[in-house]
């Protein structure tokens, strides 16, 4: 990815509050609600690779879209792997 298209992928909605050293792993879309609370030390990623050893010398890294609806309240040390969605108010 260029250096002039980092962060492009990033929305945060209104209220939403991130604490000290919360890291977002951008190469795909992260979308996160209004009024969410994010805890210190949060990883949220959309980069993996394949997870079987056999696969890894083969496969490409892929990215998946994390979606973090309204009211979510995420924890300390967290880690937010792509594709995942959490739901309104969990």
């Amino acid at each position: 990815m260029e250096k002039e298209n980092m962060g492009n992928t990033v929305s945060i909605g209104k209220g939403t509050y991130m604490n000290s050293n919360v890291t977002l792993v951008d190469e795909y879309e992260i979308s996160i609600g209004e009024n969410v609370l994010i805890a210190p030390n949060v990883t949220i990623c959309t980069t993996n690779h394949p997870m079987h050893y056999l696969s890894r010398p083969h496969g490409e890294m892929y990215c998946r879209k994390v979606v973090i609806e309204d009211y979510v309240w995420i924890g300390s040390n967290a880690v937010i792997c792509p594709g995942v969605t959490v739901g309104r108010g969990r």
